[in-house]
């Protein structure tokens, strides 16, 4: 039973990242890793390293591209010579899923670095530059933004030098 319960959570975690790691890709529809054979999961490995290889994640620094490599590489030996999850003991199992969330999260965090540029115009002023910057800094500079408002929001007729 306990076995059954640990398989079933597995399944459970790895088929929850699929879909955040799919959308990352925007290759449409994850396969549903709950059921996926150990070639499978082998298979959309390769995959990743297809995709890697074309350059279509260029915004995968090299040395994300190592411990992507490193995960893979505990996947691929932990797997080697199984047909399915279920003939892993728990900790392989677990070894597995964890490899493969950090594959995952890696692939998730690099699209935050994803650098992307637009023309900006000054106000005031008909001359445009081009802006490049990454999700990260976007969202890092939104978040000031937002602080400054609140920031001044509150601090409205005091003194708030001291930070707030």
């Amino acid at each position: 039973m306990r076995k059954l319960f640990s398989s079933t959570l597995v399944a459970l975690a790895l088929a929850a990242a699929a879909p955040a790691f799919a959308a990352s890709q925007g290759s449409g529809a994850a396969p549903h890793v709950a059921n996926m054979t150990a070639q499978e999961l082998l298979a959309y490995q390769d995959r990743i390293d297809r995709d890697l290889d074309k350059k279509q994640f260029d915004y995968v620094n090299s040395a994300n591209r190592a411990k992507i490599e490193r995960e893979q590489d505990v996947i691929r030996n932990t797997l080697a010579g199984h047909e399915n999850l279920d003939e892993l003991d728990e900790n392989a199992r677990m070894k597995v899923f964890n490899a493969h969330e950090n594959v995952v999260a890696i692939m998730n965090d690099a699209e935050l670095d994803k650098v992307t540029c637009k023309r900006e115009h000054k106000a005031g002023s008909h001359m445009g530059r081009t802006v490049c910057t990454s999700a990260r800094e976007r969202r890092s500079s939104t978040e000031a933004a937002r602080e400054t408002i609140t920031r001044n929001r509150t601090c409205a007729g005091a003194d708030c030098s001291r930070g707030g």
